[in-house]
């Protein structure tokens, strides 16, 4: 299990017991979050840290990944670095992201359509407005180079090295804008998609309810529902039905137990 943009991987904690003994889970904390160096600005790198770290602790497949939002980018790039050394990864779950490149943009004038509608409306106009102004600035500040002013807080990382925290969170957003697979995996993808959309203009055509990772495996993508938001995909009242939705993943995309003596 491959953190997401908060670099640990406390959240996956009382999951991993949920799914029990037969499910033994690994997790991979983003490189750098403990500040012993500076974190990679791309998924490449990242990616082939964590496979000698998994063929280390286990040199034989196959290998069962995951990831949560910007760590299940990281774990397409895993994938296809171990299916490259010949091994066979039979499972990606998603936990509630975007296949990369997806979805796409809007053409330019369609854009400028849906902002005209949003601004004149009776009710929103204004709020509207005021977001589309704040993420103008936000652009302008990642431009700028300065996107570790923009690094979100949380009380509950407080004890942890904020400095350290803040590289990988940069480095990461950093590195999900520039990913650009170099091939297809051949496993299933596991999608578990938050019911709760995240609030988000709309200058893009999310009608896949796939979320675009059809396009990014030649096997097949099982869509999994998740009753909350994105940052609420492990919440505990959560974490007894999603354990179940992924041992079933689990075991379906496994391959059989050898028989015979």
């Amino acid at each position: 299990m491959i953190a997401g943009v908060g670099g640990h991987v406390f959240t996956f904690h009382k999951f991993a017991r949920s799914l029990g003994s037969d499910y033994p889970v690994y997790g991979l904390k983003a490189v750098g979050v403990d500040g012993g160096r500076r974190p990679p600005d791309n998924f490449e790198e990242i990616a082939a840290e964590y496979v000698r770290e998994i063929t280390a602790a286990r040199p034989q497949g196959p290998y069962l990944l995951s990831g949560y939002s910007i760590g299940a980018l990281v774990a397409v790039e895993v994938a296809l670095q171990l299916q490259a050394l010949g091994h066979e990864v039979p499972l990606v779950a998603v936990f509630d992201m975007n296949a990369p490149g997806y979805p796409p943009a809007l053409p330019l004038r369609r854009r400028l359509a849906l902002h005209a509608r949003n601004l004149f409306r009776r009710e929103g106009g204004v709020r509207y407005a005021v977001r589309r102004l704040k993420n103008l600035g936000n652009r302008a500040i990642r431009l700028a180079g300065l996107e570790r002013l923009l690094f979100p807080t949380h009380p509950a990382l407080d004890a942890l090295p904020q400095d350290a925290l803040r590289d990988v969170w940069v480095a990461l957003q950093t590195a999900a804008r520039r990913y650009r697979p170099g091939g297809k995996m051949h496993g299933t993808v596991a999608l578990f998609r938050a019911e709760v959309p995240l609030d988000l203009w709309n200058a893009v055509v999310n009608v896949d309810p796939l979320l675009g990772w059809q396009g990014l495996t030649t096997g097949r993508v099982e869509l999994h529902s998740v009753a909350m938001g994105h940052l609420e995909v492990f919440h505990p009242d959560n974490i007894d039905k999603l354990a179940r939705q992924m041992a079933g993943s689990i075991d379906r995309a496994s391959p059989a137990a050898p028989t015979g003596p």
